[in-house]
């Protein structure tokens, strides 16, 4: 279960334009008084036809969408040892080329801003197959290792991302991947019917 966190923390947020790089959100970031309504919103794209969505950790609290940029889709909070909390974001961009083309673009702008960014190459999700990179920047709360999952459909790019001070994130390693690895795509209508056809097909062989 979601838990809501009822005091404002200063977080940074991914900021995705063409760019992968964490946007600082220099005020305070507000988190939901009505929880309830924010948990049930989720409860509800986790069930919705072709959405793309993903299992938080357990007792990480749910940021507030309307306090996220509009890219991002849901952002999950946990408890660390500093001012900067370790969180999983889910975000998308339109994008019409290839994960590989993405990815070069990434680069190119990670190198260009001096971060140091890695292709960590696949990883096996709920939705298939992904591209796994990570990301070191430095921030005022000092350096932060990013994990992204990026993967793409119909003409969308999503990225799901985990975040840590980079002195903290090995003890958030286990809790992340299972996270990334939970990502998936909700069947919609016709993919339903047409596993239902499929099923009594078989049957009827």
């Amino acid at each position: 279960m979601l838990r809501n966190l009822r005091l404002p923390l200063r977080l940074t947020t991914l900021s995705v334009g063409l760019v992968l790089l964490y946007g600082q959100l220099n005020a305070q970031l507000p988190f939901p008084t009505n929880f309830d309504k924010t948990e049930d919103e989720y409860k509800q794209l986790s069930q919705e036809p072709g959405a793309i969505v993903f299992s938080p950790p357990q007792r990480w609290h749910l940021a507030d969408p309307e306090a996220l940029p509009p890219s991002v889709k849901l952002m999950v909070v946990g408890k660390g040892n500093y001012e900067f909390p370790p969180s999983i974001n889910l975000s998308t961009e339109e994008f019409e080329g290839t994960v590989k083309d993405y990815l070069k673009i990434v680069k190119e702008i990670n190198s260009s801003q001096g971060s140091d960014w890695k292709d960590l190459g696949v990883i096996r999700t709920k939705a298939g197959e992904a591209s796994l990179s990570q990301a070191d920047v430095v921030t005022e709360w000092g350096g932060v290792r990013m994990m992204h999952v990026i993967i793409s459909r119909n003409g969308m790019i999503y990225i799901l991302t985990a975040a840590a001070l980079k002195e903290e994130f090995p003890k958030f390693y286990k809790t992340f991947f299972e996270s990334l690895r939970s990502l998936r795509i909700n069947k919609d209508p016709e993919e339903m019917v047409n596993g239902r056809k499929q099923t009594s097909n078989n049957h009827a062989t």
